[in-house]
C-alpha cells in the first residue's frame, strides 16, 4: 500500500515497532505530520538510534507516499478532493489544571503549511480557518468572489452558479458539507454620516475613515445564533481578527465597527459561523481595506 511505513527507505522494523507501539503513527501520512523531535526522543534507546536528520528523511518520503495515495481514487468517480487536514487535539498537564490546544495543518507536499494552533479546543475557529485555507485557493483558480452573486443569493464557500440560475440543494451542489449552509447578502460600508457603500471584492481598494462600520445580513436553515467576525490576512502568517466576533440572528443585520484596525492596507474576509459546527461556514472576501494614520 502506498501509507505502507515499511516501504520507507532507511526505516527498519525496530523503528516501525516504536511508530506503531508507542507512538500510534500507523500510516506515511501519520509520520508526515508527527514532530520529529518526539520521534527522536521515542528511540533514544535504539541501538543506532536514528539521527533527527534521518527522521527527516523519512517524513520527505512518507509526504510523497501521502501525495501519491491521494492520487489514487478512493471512491466512485466524480469526487474529488478540494483539501485536506490533519486537526490535533492535544494536552499537557502543568502545576494547575490541564492545559488544552487545537493544531490544525493542511496535508501538503513539502514544504508542509505552517500550523495554526488555538490555545484551547476551539472547534469554531479551526472550522472558521480551514475554510479560509480552502477559499483561497479556490479563489485562485475562480476569479469570481462569492459575493458577486445576486443579493441574498451567495453561497458559503466559492460555489458558484450562474445568473439567474436556481440555488441547489445542499446535499446536491455541497457533497459531504454540514447540512444547513450560511448564507450572505453583498458587505456594506457605512460611514459616520450614513452613507452606505457596497463592497466587492473584485473592487478597488476601500478608505476606511473613523468611525465606519461593516455590515452585512446572513442567514441560515434552520435558523440559529451566528457568530460574524472579521479576519485580517498577513503574508506568510496565520491570519487573525483585530476584534471580536459580534452575535447575530439569522435575517437580521449584523454590523462590526472599524475603528480596531490598525493603520495601513489589509487583505480582509468576513468569516460567518454557527456553534459547534451546526451549519457550514461562509467566508466572504473583501476589498482591500486601507486606513489612514490617525492622530
Amino acid at each position: 500500500m502506498a501509507s505502507d511505513l515499511s516501504s520507507i527507505p532507511g526505516l527498519r522494523p525496530k523503528h516501525e515497532a516504536v511508530l506503531t507501539g508507542p507512538l500510534r503513527i500507523k500510516t506515511a501520512l501519520d509520520l508526515a505530520h508527527a514532530d520529529r523531535r518526539v520521534v527522536h526522543a521515542a528511540m533514544r534507546r535504539l541501538r543506532p538510534a536514528p539521527t533527527l536528520e534521518d527522521i527527516a528523511g523519512w517524513q520527505d518520503h512518507a509526504r510523497d507516499l501521502a501525495a501519491a495515495a491521494r492520487a489514487e481514487p478512493p471512491g466512485p468517480p466524480g469526487w474529488e478532493q478540494a483539501a485536506a487536514f490533519v486537526v490535533s487535539f492535544e494536552t499537557r498537564q502543568t502545576s494547575a489544571e490541564p492545559e488544552r490546544r487545537l493544531v490544525v495543518e493542511q496535508v501538503e507536499q513539502a514544504p508542509p503549511e505552517p500550523r495554526q494552533e488555538w490555545p484551547a479546543w476551539s472547534p469554531e475557529a479551526a472550522w472558521t480557518w480551514m475554510l479560509e485555507r480552502l477559499e483561497t485557493e479556490q479563489a485562485g483558480a475562480d476569479p469570481q468572489p462569492a459575493q458577486r452573486e445576486p443579493p441574498g443569493r451567495e453561497l458559503a464557500a466559492a460555489d458558484k452558479q450562474g445568473p439567474g440560475a436556481e440555488p441547489q440543494p445542499e446535499s446536491a451542489a455541497h457533497p459531504g458539507r454540514i447540512p444547513g449552509a450560511i448564507t450572505a447578502g453583498t458587505p456594506e460600508l457605512v460611514l459616520a454620516a450614513g452613507t452606505v457603500r457596497r463592497l466587492d471584492a473584485a473592487g478597488p481598494a476601500v478608505d476606511i475613515p473613523p468611525q465606519a462600520v461593516l455590515r452585512i445580513t446572513a442567514t441560515s436553515a434552520p435558523a440559529l445564533p451566528l457568530q460574524v467576525g472579521l479576519r485580517l490576512r498577513r503574508p506568510d502568517a496565520p491570519s487573525y481578527a483585530p476584534c471580536p466576533a459580534v452575535t447575530a440572528v439569522s435575517g437580521e443585520t449584523a454590523e462590526i465597527g472599524l475603528d480596531c484596525l490598525p493603520a495601513g492596507e489589509h487583505a480582509a474576509v468576513l468569516t460567518i459561523w454557527a456553534s459547534h459546527g451546526k451549519a457550514a461556514a461562509a467566508v466572504i472576501p473583501l476589498p482591500l481595506l486601507c486606513v489612514p494614520q490617525r492622530p
